[in-house]
């Protein structure tokens, strides 16, 4: 269950007790995302939902906020990059890059975007089979159960918007073959390398669990609002004309010495230093929105407070960013180390609804649910994103601080308590 997203991992400080009623409501959601009847029960239909074949990423986002199965803020650019370092010998290198350049075009057509295979480990998404432990953090398990799994784009992330098969399945060329149709979990697997999340439509391409009737692999309207979402009515500028694709004239590749299964060069062989957290499978910046300014920030530097003077008045991690405040202004790191460009900006830029009274923020932190809180003078202001919610402002007073309190010097997050 924790596995899935269903129940959150313990920390290094706690470890959960679940009432009768809290695991009733967790089994109501698997069978929820399992398209078979709500009961609350870990009944025989639900005990063989929990052996399914099916992806490896989590089904529930914690910060989602849409009908639709966006995690993620999706690729900066239009143009694409893959790699297929590895193939199965049951399926072949040209089956499989054959499938694979399908699944992108039938996701591509509805976003508006462009693939192009590439010969390197440089590319955008690579895509490998591998078995067991492969160097991210998230081992397959043999035959059955986890299929494959992806990770979100993010370009801080080695294993950004890459995906993984584990080679121990049957894979097969056609739906017909006994086994598992391996474009079916491609096509599936590719929409969480461009930025969508599990579905709870059973009919949804995004459905976690492998479907073995795949004679009907087309996209859902789930499918297409999300595609739509990420990439037209809210991504990125086009970098190129688009034409839609009529001929194979720009995918080509150089025939390579790969040995099916073997594990691909860019895996480390050994354990990495670096943290790959469960959500980053899912989902790795932003689940809900992303946080945007109101146009392309342009600030008189002349006038703005040293940054290395410290003396912050809050600094808080936003969507899995760094966000520090001074006065009226803000500033906002990716990277460590790394100021965005063009920042800082006022705050009034990045909060355009704050009232003009709002002069500084005396802290902020993230919900569990996505919102962000913040805090000035006596006043807490609640932001989903787009705007201000829940009854904002409200009285510092609601968190069960005194009434004659002016303000407060900071706000963190311990183990789920503010």
């Amino acid at each position: 269950m924790k596995r899935y997203g269903y129940l959150p991992p313990d920390t290094d400080t706690s470890a959960a007790l679940y009432s009768e009623e809290g695991l009733s409501n967790v089994i109501i959601e698997i069978q929820k995302f399992g398209a078979i009847p709500q009961t609350g029960k870990l009944d025989n239909a639900t005990l063989q939902l929990m052996s399914a074949p099916r992806c490896g990423v989590p089904d529930i986002q914690h910060k989602r906020s849409k009908r639709y199965t966006i995690v993620s803020k999706g690729w900066s650019r239009r143009n694409i990059t893959y790699y297929v370092a590895n193939w199965p010998y049951t399926v072949g290198e040209h089956k499989t890059k054959k499938d694979i350049k399908l699944a992108l075009t039938t996701w591509g057509k509805y976003g508006r975007l462009r693939f192009e295979e590439v010969d390197g480990s440089h590319a955008d998404i690579i895509i490998a089979f591998a078995r067991e432990y492969h160097g991210d953090s998230f081992p397959f398990d043999g035959q059955g159960n986890i299929l494959a799994h992806a990770f979100f784009p993010n370009e801080y992330l080695n294993f950004a918007g890459d995906v993984h098969f584990d080679a121990d399945e049957d894979w097969t060329k056609e739906p017909s073959d006994e086994g598992i149709y391996f474009y079916a979990v491609a096509l599936h697997e590719l929409g969480h390398s461009l930025g969508l999340a599990h579905s709870a439509v059973a009919s949804s391409i995004m459905f976690p669990y492998y479907k073995y009737d795949t004679s009907n692999l087309n996209l859902d309207y789930d499918d297409i609002l999300g595609i739509y979402e990420l990439y037209i009515r809210s991504g990125p500028i086009d970098d190129y004309p688009y034409i839609p694709e009529t001929d194979d004239s720009h995918w080509t590749s150089t025939a390579r010495t790969i040995n099916p299964y073997t594990t691909p060069s860019y895996f480390p062989t050994t354990e990495s230093n670096e943290v790959i957290h469960e959500e980053d499978v899912e989902t790795i910046r932003n689940q809900g929105t992303d946080i945007t300014t109101l146009s392309t920030p342009t600030t008189d530097s002349s006038h703005l407070p040293d940054i290395c003077e410290g003396n912050f008045d809050a600094a808080a991690m936003l969507r899995e960013e760094l966000f520090i405040f001074k006065d009226k202004y803000v500033w906002r790191l990716k990277e460590k180390n790394i100021i965005e460009e063009n920042y800082p900006v006022p705050i009034k830029q990045m909060f355009p609804k704050l009232p003009s009274r709002v002069g500084r923020i005396d802290a902020a932190y993230e919900r569990p649910d996505g919102m962000i809180i913040i805090f000035s003078g006596k006043e807490v202001w609640i932001y989903d994103g787009y705007e201000f919610v829940e009854n904002s402002p409200q009285p510092l007073s609601s968190y069960g601080l005194p009434n004659n309190l002016d303000k407060i010097d900071a706000a963190q997050i311990w183990d789920k308590n503010v």
